[in-house]
């Protein structure tokens, strides 16, 4: 996907011109929100007021809704060199000791400086991860199914050796896209049913990328199923999602 069209930037509107992560649940809501019910008959609501003439409203209110859906909260990265801190944060904020951590990326061609923005800190993020014992990582990426055939996806196991995660990671090369919308749901719904879960601690998705998911008919999976997949007894994933600023407007 190539960096054109404004509106499709996920970003919030802020009258300072500012921006900092955005909370939508409270890490006290969330100090149990890993293996536990959490709800699911919460209607659609809008995040926090965004400028509907720049920004996609309903890719932002999507990953809004998968983010809270399922017991995770969504951030925001402002910048290029922001990615890596954010995702720093969510770690911080939400992982634990034994838990299971999977980074589902958008690798096409607009999170080129995103993508190397993570590879340039890749030591410290990686060290990051050896402060929690018995951690187990894995990372998956996404494009489009429908332009990029057999290449739209592939990942790792999950795994506790991070000497894989470095290796795959640092291999990362963006690829293809075709137009703006990817195949963000079936990626995710594929990373949530083919991944090996063990963790009876936390199980979290990082879903990182710039650009709404794929509907029907190019999509075989809708948002709302991909959500029941997360919240399935022997998955009970939270997804945390990193929505992308693909870098065309001055902050």
């Amino acid at each position: 996907m190539k960096k054109q069209a404004s509106f499709f930037l996920f970003i919030l509107f802020l009258s300072a011109c500012t921006m900092r992560n955005t909370d939508i649940v409270s890490d006290d809501a969330l100090k149990n929100d890993s293996l536990v019910s959490v709800v699911t008959t919460i209607h659609d609501t809008l995040p926090p007021p965004f400028d509907t003439t720049r920004f996609d409203k309903l890719a932002v209110s999507s990953f809004y809704t998968i983010g809270i859906k399922t017991g995770g909260k969504i951030y925001f990265s402002q910048t290029k060199d922001s990615v890596y801190s954010v995702i720093t944060n969510v770690i911080k904020n939400h992982a634990t000791q034994d838990a299971d951590i999977v980074f589902l990326i958008d690798n096409t061609g607009s999170m080129t400086d995103d993508i190397e923005n993570v590879k340039k800190n890749l030591n410290k993020l990686i060290d990051l991860l050896k402060t929690l014992q018995h951690v187990r990582v894995a990372v998956a990426l996404y494009g489009d199914k429908n332009s990029d055939g057999s290449a739209w996806y592939k990942r790792t196991e999950l795994t506790p050796d991070l000497e894989t995660t470095r290796k795959f990671i640092h291999s990362i090369y963006v690829n293809g896209g075709g137009d703006t919308p990817e195949s963000a749901y079936d990626a995710l719904y594929k990373t949530t049913n083919e991944l090996k879960w063990k963790s009876s601690s936390k199980r979290m998705i990082l879903l990182i990328g710039d650009a709404p998911g794929l509907e029907p008919p190019l999509t075989e999976h809708n948002r709302e199923e991909v959500i029941k997949n997360c919240l399935k007894n022997d998955i009970k994933a939270n997804v945390f999602p990193v929505l992308i600023d693909t870098g065309l407007l001055p902050l």
